[in-house]
């Protein structure tokens, strides 16, 4: 059962979807993925994208966001974060939007929107993209951090990881979560 592991929702448990195509993050990576980011989430603003369950901006918000776009193509997994907010009692600091990530990113930069704090980039293994991830970089703010997770298997060469400014990597079984910074 998902659930939320820390702060002011701590405990409560949240849905999961019973259609194929959606992996929470594990609890045990999600909690070590809040310890390490420890502070940073206090007030943050947050985009989650390829949000899933939404259990990850959930978990934000009940450590201390101030706000988290949750970004999900799929309609129905989109409605499921609704139902997760409303759970968590969070309606009021969360936000879904159901359209493509590639669209979304497209569209804030139109805008001119302003920059995030944190932005987690979860998307299926399947389909990581390193140059979708880069756009994602481009809204973060100064110092703001980018945490992406992949698979274990997936390696970035010495290459891209030169360019990307990761200030941490850790491994959890079968996922890799990297921690970048806009320099």
């Amino acid at each position: 059962m998902l659930r939320v592991i820390a702060g002011t929702a701590k405990g409560r448990h949240l849905k999961t979807p019973t259609w194929e195509g959606t992996r929470p993050m594990m609890d045990k990576t999600r909690g070590a993925l809040f310890n390490i980011l420890g502070d940073d989430v206090i007030e943050a603003r947050v985009l989650d994208l390829f949000a899933g369950t939404g259990a990850v901006g959930i978990e934000a918000i009940s450590r201390g966001a101030k706000s988290v776009d949750f970004v999900e193509l799929n309609p129905r997994t989109a409605r499921l974060i609704k139902e997760n907010l409303e759970t968590a009692r969070f309606t009021a600091q969360g936000f879904v939007h159901t359209r493509s990530v590639e669209d979304h990113l497209t569209s804030l930069r139109g805008i001119g929107a302003d920059p995030f704090d944190l932005i987690f980039f979860t998307p299926p293994y399947a389909i990581f993209s390193l140059p979708l991830m880069r756009q994602a970089l481009t809204l973060l703010k100064s110092q703001g951090s980018l945490v992406a997770e992949l698979a274990s298997k997936d390696e970035v060469s010495a290459e891209e990881r030169a360019t990307l400014n990761i200030w941490q990597e850790k491994m959890y079984g079968d996922t890799r979560l990297l921690f970048m910074m806009r320099g």
